[in-house]
């Protein structure tokens, strides 16, 4: 079934070895793809979250250091400590060889313009290091929805969710602070593009 065949696929880069990977991209024409496993980090205390995300990662590692010609490594971060998040990003990026990281929009109910993230924010700037902000459930749905089921997650909510993210980040002042810090968005950008008139002339 190809909901099996998917989670195989997934995680053949902890399994290391597993060439499946491979074989599709080509049978594809993918010749480059950005790995991560898990972008939104592991709500456990902090010597256990580290360890979780240091294993990760050191494993994407060395995933990518026997294909170095098709994969680069994002990080899985423990963004609910938010210095210790900083440190592994930059032990991910100058000693693991990963170019940047995944996260989540929300981390234990925290937005990421929250200021308590600025040591994460000054690491990722200080490193030039890619953040791709990866679409997730909301803590709580859009009562909007209702029980409409089919414009939840992938068809719409996660969008919304995710565009909504990056939104805070931009009017919460983020990227004033940290000019130079990049953040990925997928799927055409969330919509966002398509909305910059609004952007602009829409605060009121």
């Amino acid at each position: 079934p190809l909901e099996a065949t998917a989670k195989a696929t997934l995680t053949d880069v902890i399994a290391l070895g597993n060439p499946q990977r491979l074989v599709d991209m080509d049978a594809q024409g993918i010749d480059y793809q950005a790995i991560n496993v898990n972008a939104w980090g592991y709500s456990a205390d902090r010597a256990l979250a580290r360890d979780l995300c240091a294993l990760q990662n050191e494993k994407i590692a060395q995933y990518v250091a026997q294909h170095p010609n098709r994969f680069v490594g994002m990080a899985t971060l423990p963004l609910q400590h938010p210095d210790l998040a900083a440190e592994q990003l930059e032990h991910a990026v100058r000693k693991l060889g990963l170019r940047g990281a995944a996260i989540g929009g929300s981390v234990e109910g925290a937005e990421l313009s929250d200021r308590r993230f600025d040591p994460f924010w000054a690491k990722a700037e200080e490193l030039n290091a890619p953040i791709y902000l990866h679409p997730a459930d909301p803590v709580e749905q859009y009562s909007t929805y209702g029980d409409y089921n089919e414009i939840k997650r992938a068809t719409w909510g996660w969008g919304v969710e995710t565009g909504t993210h990056a939104l805070r980040m931009i009017f919460g002042g983020v990227f004033d602070r940290f000019p130079k810090a990049r953040l990925g968005l997928g799927h055409m950008g969330e919509t966002l593009p398509f909305l910059l008139w609004r952007f602009q002339y829409g605060r009121w």
